[in-house]
């Protein structure tokens, strides 16, 4: 690793999931942090990091951000390194390397990873399916595309994750209704696909495919903003692996990203033929970082890091017959509340860990796929991890009570 570099990172996250403590040497390097009030809770449970920290009211407000940075400059000089892990934090991560000359990814870089249009733009003309899609929304265009490939419809924001603020449109009525809700300059409108979706999550390494799981969902994170719980069971089937791993290094090929960590989504036509949703260049969410650790001994978390900060990324895969999955339970709608009682689920065999919230405790609505209202974590194989899902899926139940 490089010493004595000045380095910056944007840092939301108030626990340990990206520990700064173990994965860089803050005594070697200058190490300075912009965060917000949770990337301020990590700062101050670790105290033993030497560190120069900037507190932001929000971490997407681009001119905090940069005066955050001046202050910085103006104190140890040039930047060399900018680090941002978080996806809420990359397109502005971008903007800076610009505005300072930084280097890493820049914002036209960026935006191949965050806006959907620009996504699917890149793969035009290549053996990369994608969705027919509409990019400049009127009322008009819309009109036109829904004449050519009738209803249902999808709207999309054009950036963000984990499904926040699609809507699937059945008919005219709710077309209507969604125009009138959405800012149609920040969405754009998909032609729906019915099929199952897969998640599939990986390393890229000089240009090269070194680690890919792709995973099959049991719900998805649209029912999951609806209220419902999703599932996710990484496929333990060679051929299949293979083809939607062959799938994912040609969209990262395609996209230019020649290290670096992504989180790609597909839907699969007809059952079986991927055709790309969404891109994340960034570690998979749920359990995902936890379980590949666990299971395969691989770190996204720190593969993300090492290509940010310019190192070559270390990643060995440990071989195992088995594969690992997880269910994610959300919160209630009426938030906030408190949790009244919990019911647990016994005999899960392939259970690794759980997480269920305490009686008493407080559900705020701002725990996204993290702080829920319920997680499970399953290794073993396949069929009997699938099976142990489905019943935690089914018989836990979580009672609350909304506070006034």
């Amino acid at each position: 690793m490089k010493t004595n570099q000045n380095i910056v990172i944007m840092n939301r996250w108030s626990d340990d999931y990206g520990n700064y403590a173990i994965l860089l040497d803050h005594h070697q390097n200058n190490v300075s942090y912009i965060v917000n009030a949770g990337g301020a809770v990590y700062l101050d449970n670790h105290p033993e990091i030497p560190n120069y920290a900037q507190v932001v009211t929000d971490l997407k407000d681009v001119e905090e951000v940069s005066s955050a940075i001046d202050n910085i400059i103006s104190r140890f000089g040039k930047i060399d390194v900018l680090i941002a892990l978080s996806e809420n934090d990359i397109l502005v991560a971008g903007k800076m390397r610009d505005r300072y000359a930084i280097k890493g990814l820049s914002l036209q870089d960026t935006l191949r990873f965050i806006d959907k249009i620009e996504m699917k733009k890149s793969f035009v003309g290549t053996k990369v399916a994608i969705p027919r899609y509409l990019e400049d929304l009127t009322e008009k265009s819309l009109l036109d595309f829904v004449s050519e490939t009738g209803f249902p419809v999808v709207l999309k924001p054009r950036t963000g994750a984990a499904s926040a603020g699609v809507k699937i449109i059945p008919d005219m009525e709710q077309l209507e209704a969604a125009m009138k809700e959405i800012d149609i300059h920040t969405y754009e409108c998909e032609e729906y696909i019915e099929g199952p979706i897969v998640h599939i999550d990986g390393i890229m390494k000089n240009g090269e495919l070194v680690f890919v799981k792709t995973s099959r969902y049991l719900n998805t994170c649209y029912d999951y903003t609806l209220g419902k719980s999703v599932g996710s069971i990484i496929i333990s089937d060679e051929q299949r692996s293979k083809k939607f791993g062959d799938f994912a290094e040609e969209v990262m090929k395609t996209l230019r990203l020649d290290n670096g960590v992504f989180h790609l989504e597909a839907i699969l036509r007809e059952g079986d033929e991927p055709v790309f949703l969404e891109l994340g260049a960034r570690q998979g969410g749920g359990e995902v970082v936890p379980l590949m650790r666990l299971l395969y001994d691989v770190d996204l978390v720190r593969a993300l890091f090492q290509s940010q900060l310019g190192e070559e990324i270390e990643v060995s895969p440990r071989e195992t017959p088995f594969v690992s999955g997880f269910l994610l339970v959300p919160e209630p709608k009426e938030v906030p509340c408190k949790v009244v009682k919990v019911s647990k689920v016994e005999g899960l065999s392939t259970l690794s860990y759980q997480y269920i919230p305490e009686v008493d405790s407080i559900l705020d609505g701002k725990g996204g796929y993290y702080f829920n209202a319920g997680k499970f974590a399953f290794i073993g194989r396949e069929e009997d991890i699938e099976s142990d899902l489905l019943r935690a899926m089914n018989e836990y139940e979580i009672v609350t009570e909304p506070i006034a």
